[in-house]
């Protein structure tokens, strides 16, 4: 017999990508930040992160999953790399992550330390 779902459950389950980045967008305009995205990435490096923000020195790329989608091993070691590097955020942001505010704290909000370049 299926699982029968919560509404969070089912909310959670329903938001698009597409949804999800509509909001991101709105949020990020907000913020300031010049933003990249590539439209088609057939031909781009695999696993290469869906956007890239800047804003005041401040460099922010962002994967974005519907909430149960799944990332690729490419998608997985890019993020892990950029985080590595100083003065980089990478982030895989999901619904959640607006609902919780998440998203909204970190692109309207100033980081305290600004790390060494």
């Amino acid at each position: 017999m299926p699982k029968i779902l919560t509404q969070e459950e089912k909310i959670r389950r329903e938001f698009s990508e597409a949804k999800l980045t509509d909001a991101f967008v709105e949020i990020a305009e907000l913020a300031g930040f010049l933003m990249y995205h590539t439209h088609d990435s057939r031909r781009s490096q695999a696993g290469f992160p869906d956007w890239t923000l800047v804003r005041n020195g401040r460099l922010v790329f962002v994967e974005l999953k519907k909430e149960l989608g799944k990332t690729k091993p490419e998608q997985d070691l890019w993020l892990e790399e950029l985080n590595k590097c100083k003065g980089v955020e990478a982030y895989l942001w999901r619904p959640s992550d607006l609902r919780d505010g998440t998203m909204d704290t970190v692109l309207l909000t100033e980081p305290t330390s600004k790390k060494d370049n």
